[in-house]
């Protein structure tokens, strides 16, 4: 399980090699937050260790199903840079597409 910064709970996210300029690891978190209004956001989170993750840009929902909707919306078109998938369990899946 990765590990959010700012303390949320991460349910699913989609990770890929940072490019240049970028951090080494780049990728799109769904996470349950630790507020009461919108209890699901969708971010953009980057880390240096792919382990430890910083949150930035987020998209806060009522529902799960807007903040899925919102995961799909920022991996598509980028999904075939994407080498490691994981979700809650911890499971890893190479090379999707």
């Amino acid at each position: 399980m990765i590990k959010l910064n700012n303390g949320a709970t991460p349910i699913v996210w989609l990770v890929r090699n940072g490019g240049p300029m970028e951090r080494p690891f780049c990728g799109v978190v769904v996470a349950e937050t630790n507020t009461g209004y919108h209890p699901y956001v969708c971010w953009s989170m980057f880390s240096d260790d792919g382990e430890e993750w910083d949150c930035v840009w987020g998209n806060y929902c009522h529902t799960i199903d807007e903040a899925i909707e919102s995961f799909n919306e920022r991996i598509a078109g980028s999904i075939d840079d994407v080498s490691i998938y994981e979700n809650r369990k911890g499971e890893l899946i190479e090379n999707i597409k």
